[in-house]
Protein backbone atom coordinates (compact mmCIF):
# COMPACT_ATOMS: atom_id res chain seq x y z
CA UNK A 1 0.00 0.00 0.00
CA UNK A 2 1.17 3.73 -0.83
CA UNK A 3 -0.08 6.70 1.04
CA UNK A 4 0.34 10.27 -1.60
CA UNK A 5 -0.25 13.05 0.38
CA UNK A 6 -1.53 16.41 -1.84
CA UNK A 7 1.36 19.00 -1.20
CA UNK A 8 -1.42 22.00 -0.90
CA UNK A 9 -3.36 20.57 1.93
CA UNK A 10 -5.07 22.54 4.89
CA UNK A 11 -6.61 25.39 5.67
CA UNK A 12 -6.11 28.58 3.21
CA UNK A 13 -4.83 32.06 4.08
CA UNK A 14 -8.50 33.26 4.21
CA UNK A 15 -9.91 30.71 6.59
CA UNK A 16 -6.69 30.59 8.84
CA UNK A 17 -7.87 34.40 9.38
CA UNK A 18 -10.96 33.91 10.41
CA UNK A 19 -10.06 31.11 12.65
CA UNK A 20 -7.21 33.60 14.32
CA UNK A 21 -10.09 36.19 14.33
CA UNK A 22 -12.27 33.99 16.56
CA UNK A 23 -9.87 32.99 18.49
CA UNK A 24 -8.89 36.50 19.39
CA UNK A 25 -12.34 37.55 20.19
CA UNK A 26 -12.72 34.74 22.78
CA UNK A 27 -10.52 36.01 24.71
CA UNK A 28 -12.79 39.03 25.22
CA UNK A 29 -16.06 39.33 28.26
CA UNK A 30 -18.28 39.37 25.57
CA UNK A 31 -20.83 37.11 23.97
CA UNK A 32 -18.96 35.98 20.55
CA UNK A 33 -21.17 34.84 17.84
CA UNK A 34 -20.43 33.53 14.35
CA UNK A 35 -22.40 35.17 11.63
CA UNK A 36 -23.20 31.52 9.96
CA UNK A 37 -20.62 28.66 10.41
CA UNK A 38 -17.39 30.69 10.50
CA UNK A 39 -16.64 28.39 7.78
CA UNK A 40 -17.89 24.53 5.83
CA UNK A 41 -16.36 22.41 8.43
CA UNK A 42 -18.49 20.71 11.04
CA UNK A 43 -15.08 19.78 13.13
CA UNK A 44 -13.87 23.19 13.40
CA UNK A 45 -17.33 24.48 14.49
CA UNK A 46 -18.07 21.75 16.86
CA UNK A 47 -15.10 23.30 18.79
CA UNK A 48 -16.14 26.29 18.57
CA UNK A 49 -19.65 25.61 20.12
CA UNK A 50 -18.31 23.67 22.60
CA UNK A 51 -16.30 26.81 23.59
CA UNK A 52 -19.72 28.30 23.84
CA UNK A 53 -19.25 30.26 20.43
CA UNK A 54 -22.45 29.51 18.40
CA UNK A 55 -23.64 30.21 15.03
CA UNK A 56 -26.21 32.41 14.05
CA UNK A 57 -28.32 33.15 10.84
CA UNK A 58 -29.75 36.39 11.88
CA UNK A 59 -29.63 39.26 14.46
CA UNK A 60 -32.19 38.05 16.57
CA UNK A 61 -31.43 37.52 20.22
CA UNK A 62 -28.18 39.30 19.81
CA UNK A 63 -27.81 42.55 22.49
CA UNK A 64 -25.94 45.75 22.34
CA UNK A 65 -22.19 44.74 23.44
CA UNK A 66 -22.06 41.29 21.39
CA UNK A 67 -19.47 40.59 19.16
CA UNK A 68 -20.67 39.37 15.61
CA UNK A 69 -17.54 37.61 13.56
CA UNK A 70 -18.33 37.75 9.77
CA UNK A 71 -17.04 34.58 8.39
CA UNK A 72 -14.86 34.28 5.99
CA UNK A 73 -17.25 33.93 2.93
CA UNK A 74 -18.49 37.61 3.55
CA UNK A 75 -21.72 38.84 4.32
CA UNK A 76 -24.36 41.19 2.77
CA UNK A 77 -24.17 44.59 3.59
CA UNK A 78 -27.79 45.09 5.71
CA UNK A 79 -25.54 42.82 8.75
CA UNK A 80 -23.27 45.36 8.78
CA UNK A 81 -25.80 48.01 8.80
CA UNK A 82 -28.33 46.31 11.57
CA UNK A 83 -24.58 45.85 13.77
CA UNK A 84 -24.20 49.42 14.12
CA UNK A 85 -28.18 50.15 14.66
CA UNK A 86 -28.09 47.81 17.14
CA UNK A 87 -24.75 48.29 19.10
CA UNK A 88 -23.48 45.02 18.50
CA UNK A 89 -19.33 45.04 18.12
CA UNK A 90 -18.26 43.38 14.16
CA UNK A 91 -15.36 41.81 13.76
CA UNK A 92 -14.93 41.43 9.81
CA UNK A 93 -13.13 38.13 9.12
CA UNK A 94 -14.39 38.38 5.57
CA UNK A 95 -11.49 37.04 2.99
CA UNK A 96 -9.32 39.48 1.89
CA UNK A 97 -9.40 37.70 -2.06
CA UNK A 98 -13.71 37.99 -0.91
CA UNK A 99 -13.43 41.51 -0.14
CA UNK A 100 -11.71 42.67 -3.84
CA UNK A 101 -14.66 40.93 -5.82
CA UNK A 102 -16.89 43.15 -3.00
CA UNK A 103 -14.76 46.87 -4.45
CA UNK A 104 -15.15 45.59 -8.17
CA UNK A 105 -19.01 45.02 -8.13
CA UNK A 106 -19.53 48.24 -5.84
CA UNK A 107 -17.73 50.05 -8.30
CA UNK A 108 -19.20 48.52 -11.51
CA UNK A 109 -22.80 49.51 -9.85
CA UNK A 110 -22.01 52.82 -9.30
CA UNK A 111 -20.95 53.16 -12.77
CA UNK A 112 -24.13 51.90 -13.83
CA UNK A 113 -23.24 48.53 -15.21
CA UNK A 114 -24.92 44.99 -14.72
CA UNK A 115 -22.85 42.89 -12.97
CA UNK A 116 -22.77 38.72 -13.88
CA UNK A 117 -21.59 36.39 -11.15
CA UNK A 118 -20.52 33.01 -11.58
CA UNK A 119 -21.59 30.76 -8.32
CA UNK A 120 -23.83 28.90 -6.25
CA UNK A 121 -27.24 31.09 -5.41
CA UNK A 122 -27.45 29.92 -1.75
CA UNK A 123 -23.74 29.97 -0.90
CA UNK A 124 -22.92 32.65 1.69
CA UNK A 125 -19.72 34.29 -0.51
CA UNK A 126 -22.52 34.70 -3.11
CA UNK A 127 -25.12 36.55 -1.48
CA UNK A 128 -22.65 38.73 -0.11
CA UNK A 129 -21.42 39.68 -3.40
CA UNK A 130 -25.18 40.50 -4.69
CA UNK A 131 -26.14 42.62 -2.13
CA UNK A 132 -22.83 45.04 -3.45
CA UNK A 133 -23.85 44.69 -7.18
CA UNK A 134 -26.80 46.51 -7.76
CA UNK A 135 -30.55 45.47 -8.50
CA UNK A 136 -29.83 44.20 -11.88
CA UNK A 137 -26.81 41.52 -11.08
CA UNK A 138 -27.52 37.97 -12.18
CA UNK A 139 -26.03 35.11 -10.72
CA UNK A 140 -24.67 32.46 -13.56
CA UNK A 141 -24.26 28.90 -12.61
CA UNK A 142 -22.99 27.03 -15.63
CA UNK A 143 -22.22 28.01 -19.18
CA UNK A 144 -25.86 27.25 -20.34
CA UNK A 145 -26.86 30.59 -17.79
CA UNK A 146 -24.40 32.74 -19.68
CA UNK A 147 -25.94 31.59 -23.33
CA UNK A 148 -29.45 32.44 -22.54
CA UNK A 149 -28.86 36.02 -20.87
CA UNK A 150 -30.08 38.59 -23.22
CA UNK A 151 -27.73 40.51 -24.90
CA UNK A 152 -26.19 43.70 -23.45
CA UNK A 153 -23.26 46.21 -24.86
CA UNK A 154 -21.29 46.19 -21.54
CA UNK A 155 -20.72 43.38 -18.07
CA UNK A 156 -18.84 43.35 -15.39
CA UNK A 157 -18.34 39.28 -14.76
CA UNK A 158 -16.56 38.30 -11.18
CA UNK A 159 -16.74 34.69 -9.57
CA UNK A 160 -17.30 33.14 -6.27
CA UNK A 161 -13.72 32.22 -5.18
CA UNK A 162 -14.05 28.55 -5.25
CA UNK A 163 -15.77 27.93 -8.69
CA UNK A 164 -14.26 25.41 -11.08
CA UNK A 165 -11.94 26.90 -13.12
CA UNK A 166 -13.12 24.77 -16.00
CA UNK A 167 -16.49 25.86 -15.38
CA UNK A 168 -15.52 29.89 -15.37
CA UNK A 169 -13.81 29.66 -18.69
CA UNK A 170 -16.44 28.06 -20.05
CA UNK A 171 -18.95 30.81 -18.51
CA UNK A 172 -16.09 33.47 -20.11
CA UNK A 173 -16.35 31.84 -23.58
CA UNK A 174 -20.18 32.07 -23.93
CA UNK A 175 -20.33 35.67 -22.47
CA UNK A 176 -18.04 37.30 -24.95
CA UNK A 177 -19.91 35.93 -27.48
CA UNK A 178 -22.79 38.18 -26.58
CA UNK A 179 -21.20 41.08 -24.72
CA UNK A 180 -19.27 43.61 -27.33
CA UNK A 181 -17.42 45.21 -23.81
CA UNK A 182 -16.98 42.39 -21.20
CA UNK A 183 -15.04 43.42 -17.72
CA UNK A 184 -14.09 40.27 -16.71
CA UNK A 185 -12.19 39.76 -13.75
CA UNK A 186 -11.06 36.06 -13.27
CA UNK A 187 -11.85 35.57 -9.09
CA UNK A 188 -11.21 32.42 -8.60
CA UNK A 189 -8.90 32.24 -5.47
CA UNK A 190 -5.25 31.14 -6.53
CA UNK A 191 -5.05 28.38 -4.02
CA UNK A 192 -8.61 26.97 -5.05
CA UNK A 193 -6.95 26.60 -9.11
CA UNK A 194 -3.84 25.08 -7.32
CA UNK A 195 -5.86 22.76 -5.35
CA UNK A 196 -7.89 21.69 -7.65
CA UNK A 197 -5.08 21.16 -10.63
CA UNK A 198 -3.04 19.20 -7.97
CA UNK A 199 -6.27 16.68 -7.28
CA UNK A 200 -6.64 15.88 -10.79
CA UNK A 201 -2.81 15.09 -10.93
CA UNK A 202 -2.90 13.04 -7.66
CA UNK A 203 -6.44 11.81 -8.84
CA UNK A 204 -4.85 10.03 -12.39
CA UNK A 205 -2.06 7.79 -10.42
CA UNK A 206 -4.30 6.64 -7.05
CA UNK A 207 -6.72 3.61 -6.51
CA UNK A 208 -8.46 5.30 -4.36
CA UNK A 209 -8.48 9.13 -3.16
CA UNK A 210 -10.17 10.41 0.14
CA UNK A 211 -10.52 14.33 0.26
CA UNK A 212 -10.50 15.61 3.69
CA UNK A 213 -12.88 17.74 4.42
CA UNK A 214 -17.12 18.71 5.43
CA UNK A 215 -19.97 17.79 2.71
CA UNK A 216 -21.14 21.19 3.08
CA UNK A 217 -17.56 22.60 1.87
CA UNK A 218 -18.06 24.05 -2.07
CA UNK A 219 -14.22 23.75 -2.09
CA UNK A 220 -14.28 20.15 -0.85
CA UNK A 221 -16.93 18.97 -3.39
CA UNK A 222 -15.25 20.38 -6.26
CA UNK A 223 -11.85 18.77 -5.40
CA UNK A 224 -14.26 15.50 -4.97
CA UNK A 225 -16.10 15.74 -8.84
CA UNK A 226 -12.73 15.97 -10.21
CA UNK A 227 -10.79 13.57 -8.34
CA UNK A 228 -14.28 10.92 -9.77
CA UNK A 229 -13.22 11.93 -13.18
CA UNK A 230 -9.70 9.85 -12.71
CA UNK A 231 -10.32 7.60 -9.66
CA UNK A 232 -14.23 6.28 -9.51
CA UNK A 233 -13.24 5.37 -5.60
CA UNK A 234 -13.20 9.07 -4.26
CA UNK A 235 -14.93 9.75 -1.34
CA UNK A 236 -15.40 12.83 1.27
CA UNK A 237 -14.02 12.09 4.75
CA UNK A 238 -14.87 14.55 7.68
CA UNK A 239 -13.54 12.23 10.44
CA UNK A 240 -10.77 9.19 11.01
CA UNK A 241 -13.81 7.26 12.30
CA UNK A 242 -15.62 7.05 8.62
CA UNK A 243 -12.78 5.65 7.34
CA UNK A 244 -13.74 2.57 5.38
CA UNK A 245 -11.03 0.30 6.51
CA UNK A 246 -12.85 -2.61 4.85
CA UNK A 247 -12.81 -1.60 1.51
CA UNK A 248 -8.98 -0.92 1.66
CA UNK A 249 -6.82 -3.81 -0.23
CA UNK A 250 -3.43 -4.24 0.75
CA UNK A 251 -1.86 -2.76 -2.84
CA UNK A 252 -4.12 0.35 -3.21
CA UNK A 253 -2.64 3.69 -3.83
CA UNK A 254 -4.14 6.34 -1.60
CA UNK A 255 -4.33 9.81 -2.30
CA UNK A 256 -5.10 12.29 0.51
Amino acid sequence: MRILSAKHSGFCFGVSRAIELVNEAAKTDARVFTYGKIIHNEGVVRELEERGINAVESLDGLQPGDTLVIRAHGAPTEVFRACEEKGIRVIDATCPFVKRIHKIVEHAAKEGERVAILGKPSHPEVIGIKSRAGKDAVILTDAADAEAMAPSDSLTFVSQTTAKSQVYDAVLAALRQKIPNLHAHCTVCDTTRQRQTEAELLAKRCTRIFVLGSETSANTCALLDLCKKTCKNAEIIDDIGKIPLAKIKHDDIIGI
